[in-house]
């Protein structure tokens, strides 16, 4: 294991050490933070699981979005396998957080139909929207909608695009919902 001290080696200190230790030094204090990031994520879905209200204050160590280290936890809490993927730099915490997208899927399709199962004649998709926060001032919505809205807010997003990177949906939805109190606001 790493000597702790060594995160408090002063900048001499660090300059008096060989290339070859500066290497080993540094990839071992970058699987600290990937083990203490493990742990410090396995604690906070525990919480979750508890009802326990997350303490955004207590993450002010990590750059993360918060919504993404809740995400990430409730992964590593159901699949304790992708902890030790994620140790091992095999998956970054974003690309962990996106699985529960995954798992969030995978729990409704055991309850009702698969997402490319159409709704018989006459019948719309359920119109409850599911809220849930996800960070300070920041929620996680859950809704079903028709396949052309879909298609619609992808070609948006598309169009919105400057380098060919995909516009995140919220983007999309901000730009429209200020264009709509824009126009609507103009013809008051």
């Amino acid at each position: 294991m790493i000597d702790c001290n060594a995160t408090l080696d002063s900048i001499e200190a660090l300059k008096a050490l060989s290339d070859e230790d500066v290497m080993v030094r540094a990839k071992q204090l970058m699987q600290l933070k990937r083990t203490v990031t493990a742990s410090a994520l396995m604690h906070v879905g525990e919480m979750e699981a508890r009802g326990m209200p997350p303490d955004f204050d207590a993450w002010s160590w990590t750059n993360e979005d918060p919504s993404v280290f809740l995400r990430a936890a409730r992964v590593l809490r159901e699949l304790p396998c992708v902890c030790e993927l994620f140790q091992e730099s095999e998956f970054s915490l974003s690309s962990v957080a996106a699985l529960d997208v995954l798992l969030q899927r995978n729990a409704r399709s055991e309850i009702g139909p698969p997402d490319d199962a159409e709704p018989p004649d006459g019948e719309r998709p359920n119109d409850e929207i599911q809220c849930c926060p996800s960070g300070p001032e920041r929620y996680q919505l859950a809704f079903t909608v028709e396949r052309a809205l879909y298609e619609k807010l992808k070609c948006a997003s598309d169009l919105l695009s400057e380098d060919g990177e995909e516009v995140p949906l919220e983007e999309v939805l901000v730009l429209a919902l200020d264009m709509l109190f824009d126009h609507e606001v103009g013809e008051a």
